[in-house]
């Protein structure tokens, strides 16, 4: 029988130690491990809801997910499973990860967990990141469109129908503009908003200059509709949302677009003795907004990561690249920037 709070410990006449409780001798009671796993399942959650006092429910779920795990551990119980079910995250959308230009899927398996940890059912896309390359020297993004399009039909029809969130990262923003309507780019129509209910662009450059330093190839696309664009568009997919899907464009779907504030651009001179990475992000921004003096992710400055009509969310201290995590940076995947995003 279990010990209560008001027993002292005595010596039975024969030398054994005893547990007496109300003048009754008892034997002493069993150790922690010996109890139930009911008992101790019981005890965790009663443990996480004394100390949840946050009144933000994404705050909650990230302390309750850090205070679950501590009692797992102290108590000793078998960790939970963590599944892309519908049936165990009926209360949650499912998310769609989209890599960044240049990205495989590889970097955003922390991202994916961290997501899973908030309670989202989440598949990353697969994807390679030589496949990126030919867009390098004039080829077309529908390569990326085409995965996109077979990942979310195929992530819509597990969760029976629900419409996913689209969690974009950087150039993965505006390709998924792209996906979302319906007009033909080279050569095919792709039509996504039916599927989507919203999309988040974390980084993305929505209205970039492209004068990257080292030059750019204009695209070579077929079979679109010539009085929807101008030569711009004609030439650059980043052109062609713009001006076929301007702005938060699908008002069935929610846009949210964030950027983080994490680096100043500065231009290098001689006697220069700043950070590497300010020169570096000067150029990018440059190469953005033609201005390189302002603040951004170290790759993406805020201007240009502001899509018109969409919710705004400016990210203090958040850098661009996945990478950044290694050199004790912050970045979109983080599961305490994430808790700001998600919906």
């Amino acid at each position: 029988m279990a010990c209560l709070s008001l027993a002292c410990v005595t010596v039975s006449p024969h030398g054994h130690k005893q547990n007496k409780v109300w003048g009754q001798y008892r034997t002493k009671a069993p150790s922690s491990r010996c109890r139930t796993l009911q008992q101790q399942k019981h005890q965790c959650k009663l443990e996480t809801s004394r100390r949840l006092r946050s009144t933000s429910p994404f705050v909650r779920v990230v302390k309750a997910r850090l205070i679950q795990e501590n009692n797992r551990r102290a108590w000793k119980l078998p960790r939970a499973s963590v599944t892309n079910d519908a049936d165990t995250s009926k209360c949650r959308a499912p998310i769609v990860v989209l890599p960044g230009f240049l990205q495989g899927s590889k970097p955003y398996r922390d991202m994916q967990q961290n997501l899973e940890t908030l309670g989202y059912p989440t598949t990353v896309m697969p994807l390679n990141s030589l496949e990126w390359f030919p867009t390098l020297w004039g080829g077309s993004f529908d390569f990326y469109l085409e995965k996109l399009q077979a990942v979310v039909s195929e992530v819509y029809d597990k969760h029976g129908g629900q419409k996913v969130h689209l969690v974009a990262h950087s150039a993965g923003g505006w390709i998924a503009r792209l996906f979302l309507g319906a007009a033909v780019y080279n050569g095919r129509s792709y039509n996504g908003e039916p599927m989507v209910q919203s999309l988040l662009c974390l980084g993305s450059p929505h209205y970039s200059l492209e004068e990257y330093p080292f030059g750019r190839v204009p695209e070579r696309r077929r079979g679109e509709d010539d009085s929807l664009l101008d030569d711009a568009a004609r030439g650059s997919s980043l052109r062609f949302a713009n001006r076929v899907y301007p702005g938060a464009h699908h008002s069935s779907v929610r846009y949210i677009s964030a950027c983080g504030k994490g680096v100043l651009g500065a231009p290098w001179q001689p006697g220069y003795k700043g950070a590497a990475e300010g020169v570096v992000s000067y150029f990018s921004y440059r190469s953005n907004c033609g201005e390189g003096a302002v603040w951004g992710d170290a790759v993406t400055d805020l201007e240009s990561a502001k899509l018109q009509g969409a919710t705004w969310v400016e990210l203090e201290g958040v850098w661009h690249s996945p990478s950044a995590k290694g050199k004790g940076h912050k970045w979109y995947g983080d599961i305490e920037v994430l808790a700001q995003l998600v919906p």
